[in-house]
């Protein structure tokens, strides 16, 4: 096996303190941070976030990243074959030369970007849904649309890996490893990088549906919409906006918000007792991460919905 195959993931070896080194680095790299933030454990959703330790004015620059600090598949050491390879690398998603640019870099004790990776050695512990058992997922996460988005995911993610991946790396053996460079890692390079895409155009597709016959035959007679009559869609969408929309759109978001409602198995006093366990310090700090993570996620989505039906409602 060549050499770059044997080499450790990051974590293998002596223990290290990886947020001095990666604030090092980023003087290093010319990435500056503003003086009212800082990085840190404490007080973060997941691992390593950044924290305002002053008040922020509206437009104030947080963090400047210079390009060539950019981790991608044009600045990997291995960029030039990527390049070279790009037709046998396409694929549904679009993300496999950058996908094999973080399998290359994460595991390579050279790589520039290792005080970075280093922030992670296991990227479970940002306890992604993808990362939960299917029952988990189902249970906790019933209704919110995000158990179908992870198993599509998962489905997508390991075909990508064995009929676009897997080929490559095994032309490869100098650079990536099967045993090293593993379904395992891939998927969880995947969360890491851009996490769940979920939902697509609902604005579009609600247009659409309450349409007279006459404004279909002109929709598809023009191809769809032009561009600023897309952002007109967004704004009619906003909290200001739904106020004025036809009776016909109000009727129908009104009544598919009362329908998902209904979905969650439960009435308005869920959100009710959703909301009241939130704000009950002892018995929401006794529930389990993945519980906390859910009860928020279930909450919102239904105070959203809720706020929908007020909107709509008339």
């Amino acid at each position: 096996m060549a050499s770059h195959a044997k080499r450790p993931k990051i974590g293998d070896g002596p223990e290290m303190n990886p947020l001095p080194d990666f604030l090092q680095w980023c003087k290093t790299v010319g990435l500056v941070l503003c003086d009212k933030v800082r990085v840190s454990k404490e007080g973060t959703v997941a691992e390593f976030g950044m924290l305002a330790t002053d008040n922020i004015e509206e437009g104030e620059v947080l963090f400047t990243v210079p390009r060539s600090a950019l981790l991608h598949q044009d600045t990997t050491e291995v960029s030039v074959l990527l390049e070279k390879e790009r037709s046998s690398l396409q694929s549904p998603s679009g993300w496999v030369p950058l996908l094999l640019a973080l399998l290359y870099e994460y595991t390579s004790p050279q790589s520039r970007w290792r005080p970075y990776l280093s922030l992670w050695t296991d990227f479970k512990t940002l306890d992604h849904p993808m990362f939960w058992s299917k029952e988990e997922r189902d249970r906790l996460l019933r209704a919110t649309g995000v158990p179908e988005a992870v198993d599509a995911d998962l489905a997508n993610i390991q075909r990508e890996y064995t009929d676009v991946v897997l080929p490559f790396v095994a032309k490869h053996p100098d650079l990536w490893d099967p045993d090293t460079h593993t379904l395992e890692l891939y998927t969880q390079l995947v969360a890491f990088r851009h996490g769940l895409q979920v939902g697509g155009r609902p604005a579009n597709t609600s247009r659409v549906l309450c349409m007279s016959e006459e404004e279909f035959s002109e929709f598809k007679d023009n191809e769809g919409w032009e561009e600023d009559e897309d952002e007109d869609i967004s704004l009619s969408f906003s909290n200001e906006g739904l106020s004025g929309l036809k009776a016909s759109w109000k009727w129908l978001i009104h009544g598919a918000a009362r329908l998902t409602l209904r979905s969650y198995g439960e009435e308005a006093p869920g959100v009710k007792s959703d909301q009241e366990l939130m704000e009950d310090r002892v018995a929401f700090a006794g529930l389990s991460s993945r519980r906390r993570n859910a009860l928020q996620v279930r909450c919102g989505q239904k105070s959203i919905l809720h706020r929908l039906m007020e909107l709509t409602g008339s």
